[in-house]
């Protein structure tokens, strides 16, 4: 994936996965786009980014979103005692994902995890680094952001508003449909941790943060 995205990324000099031995670009730990002090110019240097990390579908070995849905909320919906406070939400959010799929929006090949900590800056130019490499719909890679922004904030209602809103403005989709979309993906982060250790309060925040978003979504 490092590769197929050119300049834009860290360069992956040598790989080897029999070794699993990987000799990337060398980047000095500096600037992420979170040093950028205002939030609407955060989000414009994200969606620039974000343009350019998604790729035309091609042959090759992909994770899909779908998969990751179906397998986590179907689970979920299956055995809800597991899921805590998780669960009362597991239903809207897989019926908000089929929503989305009857709108039949195109698929491409995603970074997968593009949050801000995984841009960084290489003397002048911003580069991604660590994509998974995942198809789904565009729209799905703005979870990421959005959740950062909520993480480092005390207003939640506020930085949602605003972040949301200024994604709908630089990608052209509706406020509703980008809200929907952080809701599911905060959902399906929940129903693949609760299992793993130390992972409390990580899904206490998000199922605060989930809380709010379906607020944006009715």
């Amino acid at each position: 994936m490092l590769n197929k995205y050119g300049e834009i990324a860290c360069k992956c000099y040598y790989e080897n996965e029999e070794d699993r031995v990987l000799v990337l670009e060398k980047l000095i730990p500096g600037d992420t786009p979170n040093q950028i002090p205002e939030r609407e110019e955060r989000i414009k240097e994200f969606t620039k980014l974000m343009r350019k990390t998604v790729l035309e579908i091609e042959e090759g070995e992909y994770s899909s979103y779908q998969d990751r849905i179906e397998e986590r909320l179907k689970s979920a919906m299956e055995n809800p005692l597991k899921y805590g406070d998780t669960a009362q939400f597991v239903p809207i959010a897989y019926e908000y994902y089929q929503e989305i799929q009857k709108l039949g929006l195109k698929k491409y090949i995603l970074h997968g995890d593009l949050n801000l900590r995984n841009i960084v800056k290489s003397g002048n130019t911003w580069k991604i680094i660590d994509p998974q490499g995942v198809i789904a719909e565009e729209i799905f890679e703005v979870v990421k952001v959005v959740r950062g922004e909520l993480e480092n904030s005390s207003k939640v209602k506020q930085t949602l508003e605003e972040t949301i809103h200024y994604l709908s403005q630089e990608l052209s989709y509706s406020e509703e449909l980008l809200a929907k979309v952080v809701f599911i993906e905060l959902i399906r982060i929940n129903c693949g941790r609760t299992n793993e250790d130390n992972n409390q309060e990580f899904i206490n925040r998000n199922v605060r943060f989930a809380k709010e978003v379906l607020q944006y979504c009715l």
